[in-house]
């Protein structure tokens, strides 16, 4: 879904360096204790979006600097994050790549793409069963050393950054690995299912978990993920709280 509040934005580079950078990362502020989080990753097939919002202008030129060039393509993990995906198409001509299984578009998607699928910039695609919206996807992105980078949209997110000049965050102020970007979330997932489709991600090394309202978790994701789906969600789903593993 898109917004039109004024962005406030904040860039950093995850993965390389400024001269040479392999992914960025940059978090529009919301007015309340909230952000919103966006990614770019250079690839060998060029820049690649995922789920971008808004940028300043001058937040703009420092992307297109890092970057080298204009994005090739955007990627989205769910069929809420729209975003400022059909601005940036229109101005750099990012053609938009979005869950076919998503059904609450206000655009319409360039591209669908599938569970399994392999989109640009070698991303894969995981369907996640059970989350809150019918679109809802892990975008897997392998490293050299064979370690992948999760991008998880809504479904987990690590705690609000707390560099946010509205204040940290209630309820998500903290560090640590949680479900949901919201109690919106937690009142439509389905546990099990989900608690499933996010298992599955665990046969192979996680380097990063970077959501789409957080912080992204570094620091032993694997072990991370495996406490979050190792907790009892149920009680606290009834509750409107946050499952986390901190």
């Amino acid at each position: 879904m898109t917004d039109e509040r004024p962005a406030t934005s904040t860039i950093s580079i995850l993965l390389g360096t400024e001269e040479k950078p392999q992914l960025i990362r940059w978090t529009t502020w919301w007015d309340s204790p909230g952000s919103w989080d966006s990614y770019a990753l250079v690839t060998t097939d060029g820049p690649v979006l995922v789920d971008p919002e808004t940028l300043t202008s001058d937040g703009e030129q420092r992307l297109l600097s890092l970057l080298g060039s204009t994005p090739r393509v955007t990627v989205l993990t769910n069929d809420m994050h729209e975003r400022a995906a059909y601005a940036y198409k229109e101005k750099w001509g990012a053609p938009v790549h979005a869950p076919a299984y998503g059904s609450l578009y206000d655009g319409i998607p360039d591209h669908l793409y599938r569970h399994g699928d392999t989109l640009p910039g070698s991303l894969g695609a995981h369907k996640l069963d059970g989350g809150a919206f019918p679109g809802d996807t892990v975008l897997i992105w392998k490293l050299q050393d064979e370690r992948r980078v999760l991008f998880t949209g809504d479904a987990l997110n690590g705690g609000f950054n707390r560099l946010n000049p509205a204040g940290p965050h209630p309820r998500r102020g903290e560090p640590g690995l949680y479900l949901g970007a919201g109690p919106f979330y937690l009142e439509r997932c389905t546990s099990d299912w989900l608690k499933t489709s996010l298992r599955a991600l665990l046969d192979a090394p996680i380097y990063m978990i970077a959501g789409a309202h957080g912080d992204p978790i570094t620091a032993d994701a694997n072990d991370s993920l495996a406490r979050l789906l190792d907790i009892d969600w149920e009680p606290l789903l009834k509750e409107k709280q946050f499952p986390v593993a901190r």
